[in-house]
Parts: structure tokens; C-alpha cells; sequence
């Protein structure tokens, strides 16, 4: 088997799979180029620009690029979406940094991001504030998946630009990936209306009644498509919230004491989740 036709790792794999095939890719952050490297030898993608804002991996990359013979790949220095014009990379992908940085480079970049038909974005962490992001700048979440490596929890986001994202059945889907007209999340024009749109998502697939923040948290698109890794990632959010209550419990300071109601409703509605996804509720 050629090598490139490996498994990479889950988490990796699970970018691939919401990769539109057949149009240009632009990995940002491309690190050691594993990525591109890989999508052009599967012919997933006929060419990749790839970005990388440090000198050290941007020239890791390259050597790497030419000892595999990767003519389809341009490598650009620079941050975030600076050295893409609009339109010249229908997918984006931003995978393997947090969702603060995430954030930061679709919001300075916004007239690429809005020129892509769609974005895969795996945040390593905060991915509520990247949803939160996403449905109040006029894209939709047409696509999530959930993966478990090593221990971790790794989400992927699938976006289109609205209006035409909302509908569109084009994204690449795997197992365990969530894509239907039904199983959209509209983006909405103001942030105050982020509470109602995600209560008339939650209304059409019978979801339990959730905070928004909590709901941004826990991905509408995996609790809607029942995520088979979703239910473990949330017992493991509860273990660690119990541990915390127990540890605020055992203090006696005034902050302590404040900060220990909120953890308790924050099990309340990770036992509710995690019930609701049990297959004796199911059946």
C-alpha cells in the first residue's frame, strides 16, 4: 500500500474527511505539511496552498515538499488568511490551534473566509467561541465531528458562507459527521438573535432545552446527530467537574463558594445531556 494512503492520525483524518474533493485547498498553519502532502496524494485536492507565519516550520515544510516530490503544493509565509487573495482557495482549513487564534484569523481575514465555500476548522480548544463566531458573521454550521485520540477530544467544524451555505448538501461526510438540509444551524444577523436560533434547532430535533453557551459548548450539530464519541467526551467534562465541585466544597473561601453553584448546574446539564443520548432513551 502506498504510505500515503496510511491513516494519518484520527484527529487528521477527520479534517480530510470535511474536505470538499476536487477543489483548491488552503491548509493555514501548515506546520510540517503533513497535511497537504497527504491530500494531494490521495487526489482529494489538485492543489494546496499551504501557510505557515514561522520561518523554522516554513522551511521544514519546504525541504519536506521536495524530498516528496509535492509540485502541487505552494508553500507562503504569512499569518492567518494574509497571504491568500479572495476566492483563489474554496477550502480552508484551520486545524491544530486554539479557538482564540482561530477566531482572530477568520476575523481579520474575513473577505477570504467569505470568498470560500467552506471551512474546516479543528480548534484544540474554546470551540464555543469559534461557533459563537461563525453563526453571528454570516456562516452557517453545515458539518461537526468528534474524535477521541490519546486521551483527547478533538472537534471538527464544517462552515459555509450564508446565504447559499445553509443549503448546501456538498461537504464531504464520514462516519460519525452530521450533513443534512435539516442539520444546519442558520447564521443570524445579530448576536441577540443566536438564543432564538439555536431554540428553533434544538425545537426541530427534539434536543433537551440548554443554555446557548452550554449548547455552543457541546456542538448542536453532534448532540442533533447523536456523535457516538459525544456521550464518553462528556462524561469525561463531568468527571472533572465533580472533582472540582468536590475540591470547591472543601475550601472555605468566599470565591470558592460563589463559583460552586454554576459547576454544579454545569453536572446538572452534562447528566441531562449524557441520559438523553443513552440508547434506553433512544429506543
Amino acid at each position: 500500500m502506498d504510505k500515503w494512503q496510511m491513516r494519518l492520525p484520527q484527529r487528521l483524518e477527520a479534517v480530510v474527511r470535511q474536505v470538499t474533493p476536487g477543489q483548491v485547498v488552503a491548509d493555514i498553519g501548515t506546520g510540517h505539511g503533513l497535511l497537504p502532502l497527504v491530500l494531494i496524494r490521495r487526489g482529494i485536492a489538485p492543489l494546496v496552498i499551504a501557510t505557515e507565519p514561522k520561518p523554522g516550520p516554513l522551511a521544514d515544510a519546504a525541504r519536506r515538499l521536495q524530498e516528496m516530490d509535492g509540485e502541487q503544493i505552494v508553500l507562503r509565509k504569512g499569518w492567518g488568511l494574509a497571504p491568500l487573495n479572495p476566492g483563489e482557495a474554496p477550502v480552508l482549513v484551520l486545524a491544530g490551534m486554539g479557538g482564540e487564534t482561530i477566531r482572530a484569523i477568520l476575523d481579520s481575514g474575513q473577505a477570504v473566509a467569505r470568498s470560500a465555500r467552506k471551512l474546516v476548522l479543528q480548534p484544540q480548544n474554546r470551540a464555543e467561541r469559534v461557533r459563537a463566531w461563525l453563526l453571528t458573521h454570516e456562516f452557517a454550521l453545515v458539518e461537526e465531528d468528534l474524535v477521541e485520540e490519546r486521551s483527547r477530544f478533538y472537534p471538527v467544524l464544517g462552515a459555509a458562507p450564508a446565504p447559499a451555505g445553509a443549503a448546501r448538501e456538498e461537504t464531504a461526510g464520514g462516519p460519525g459527521t452530521t450533513k443534512s438540509a435539516g442539520s444546519v444551524v442558520r447564521p443570524v444577523s445579530r448576536s441577540s438573535d443566536l438564543g432564538p436560533e439555536l431554540a428553533r434547532f434544538s425545537r426541530l430535533h427534539g434536543l433537551p432545552p440548554l443554555p446557548v453557551p452550554f449548547l455552543l459548548t457541546v456542538g448542536p450539530l453532534l448532540l442533533a446527530g447523536r456523535h457516538p464519541v459525544l456521550a464518553a467526551q462528556l462524561r469525561r467534562q463531568r468527571e472533572w467537574a465533580c472533582a472540582l465541585a468536590e475540591r470547591l466544597q472543601r475550601l472555605e473561601a468566599p470565591r470558592a463558594a460563589r463559583r460552586l453553584p454554576a459547576v454544579r448546574e454545569e453536572i446538572r446539564l452534562l447528566e441531562m445531556v449524557v441520559e438523553w443520548l443513552s440508547p434506553s432513551v433512544r429506543s
